[in-house]
């Protein structure tokens, strides 16, 4: 898998989730890290710290924020199978790469 990412504007992201999520829950630090590039299966991508008073709040939120990540930012998952190379759109939702390719006009 290579995941591709739109730096600035995933940092950028990343600090609006966070800012959100503090205020709509009891949580007081958040971290989100995500990998760039070449990844394995089996392989850690993305990781999302957060210090609460309580296990709820912070479960909730860790929920909140992963939700947040995989579908509001600038990361885009191309997965390499037998079948073929994919890109991942969202939960099992998957588009050959070549068809992406095709109707760009590439």
């Amino acid at each position: 898998m290579v995941y591709e990412v739109h730096r600035e504007y995933t940092l950028k992201r990343f600090q609006e989730i966070i800012d959100y999520v503090k205020k709509r829950h009891s949580v007081h630090c958040v971290k989100i890290f995500h990998v760039a590039g070449e990844t394995r299966p089996g392989d850690i991508a993305v990781v999302i710290l957060v210090q609460s008073v309580g296990r709820k709040e912070a479960f909730e939120a860790a929920r909140e924020i992963i939700d947040l990540v995989k579908h509001t930012t600038g990361i885009w998952k191309l997965e390499y199978r037998e079948d073929g190379v994919y890109w991942v759109l969202g939960e099992s939702e998957r588009i050959m790469r070549d068809e992406v390719i095709e109707k760009r006009g590439a």
